[in-house]
This record gives structure tokens, sequence and C-alpha cells, in this order.
């Protein structure tokens, strides 16, 4: 016997055993029960706080969605203002020369041969094992800022490849080389980091490595740890 009331009952085999309505009453129709329906709820799915209806998921699913992003854009904020306090000034210079503050080129940089006696072909030659690997999104290969606003760097598209239009070119690789060639900030953010920089071959392989947490890359990480320990 079914209890939905359809099928066989049981008042129509006689080898069956007798259900307790049928028992109850024998003359009753078993297509004629009333079937009572269940209370239609939202769906409930299981959070942190115990069972929560979709649309509560689906709410706290958006809080936490614009709670990151304003965390973004703090991010964002943040670091553009540090790029735009190294504009006009050369950040090699800043870390060897920090009362220089004579514009030029970084490849006319007096600090360049000067202090780190390094010659610009071998800053070349070290500039070009920057090459970013799938662990990194976002980031302009250029002048390494990474795309988290349009306010920050603009989408990269395929007419600024060349680097044309970036704002911030020449800041932040010249700033970890310089930072690298420097005894005692080397030292600092050895410690800070936990690592130990052997060789500019090694230096360069952590600057390109997995960032940790979700932060965008090593060599980010490493600008504006500086920007903030010297920031007045």
């Amino acid at each position: 016997m079914f209890t939905d009331g359809i099928g066989v009952g049981c008042h129509e085999r006689e080898d069956k055993e007798k259900c307790s309505v049928c028992r109850e009453d024998p003359q009753h129709r078993p297509e004629e029960i009333q079937m009572a329906t269940l209370p239609r709820r939202g769906i409930t799915t299981m959070g942190r706080d115990g069972p929560q209806t979709f649309a509560e998921a689906m709410n706290r699913a958006k809080n936490l969605q614009a709670t990151q992003e304003i965390g973004q854009l703090k991010i964002a904020e943040k670091m553009k203002k540090a790029l735009q306090s190294m504009q006009g000034r050369c950040s090699v210079c800043l870390i060897h020369r920090p009362q220089e503050r004579e514009k030029h080129l970084l490849k006319e940089c007096p600090s360049l041969r000067g202090q780190l006696g390094v010659s610009w072909s071998e800053y070349i030659d070290w500039r070009r094992k920057l090459w970013y690997q799938k662990h990194h999104q976002k980031i302009c290969f250029v002048c390494h800022v990474p795309q988290i606003t349009d306010e920050l760097h603009p989408t990269m598209t395929k007419a600024k490849m060349d680097g044309v239009g970036c704002e911030y070119a020449d800041i932040i690789a010249p700033m970890v080389f310089g930072m690298y060639h420097e005894g005692g900030v080397k030292r600092k953010a050895e410690e800070c980091f936990r690592e130990k920089w052997e060789s500019e071959n090694g230096f360069a392989g952590w600057l390109m490595g997995k960032p940790k947490g979700k932060s965008y890359s090593n060599m980010v990480d490493l600008f504006m740890w500086y920007m903030e320990e010297t920031k007045e």
C-alpha cells in the first residue's frame, strides 16, 4: 500500500497484512486519503554560525566580496602614493645617495656605476631575468606594477606591450636592485623576509618566486616594505 493513496489497497489483497488505517476503517477508499503538505522553506546551507538560507548565504558572499574589494582599493591607493612619491627621483640614488636630488635618466645614474660598480649593460642583463610565472596575475612586466585598479595601472593591451604609457617605469626594479647592493638595507630585508640572497641570480629568482598569501609579487612586497621603512 502506497502512503500517497495510489496503488493497491490492503483490502484488495487477502494475503496482505492490513495497515493500521485499514484495520480501523475497512471500508475507507485509499484514493480519498488527503496528504498533508510540508511548509516551504528556503534552501539552507551550513555556515560558520550554523544553518543559513540560500539568500543569507548570497548576502554573506556579497558582503565578503565587498570587503575584499575595499581592501584591494586601499592597497592600490597606498601603492599609488608610494609610486607617486618616487616620480622625478632616481630610485637607485634614493638608496645609495639619499641627498641626491638631481634628475637624470636611469641609464645615466652616477650611483649605478659609482656606488654599485655595475654598468648599464650588466643591469639590463640582470633585469632580463625578471620573468613572471603562472602564479603571478595582472602585473605589468615593464614597470612591475600590479593592475589592481585602472587608477593604479591601466589594463595591459597589445598596443601597449612595448611599455609606452607606463607611468611608473624605472622605479620598482631599479630600487630593489639598489637594495640588494646596499649592505645594511639588504640585511634588514633578509631578516624581514627570512631569506638569504647569495647572488644576483638568486635574488632575481626570489623576486619572481611565488609570493605568500594574497600578495601580488615578492618584488612589490619588497618595494612597499622599503617605502614603509623610510616613510617620514
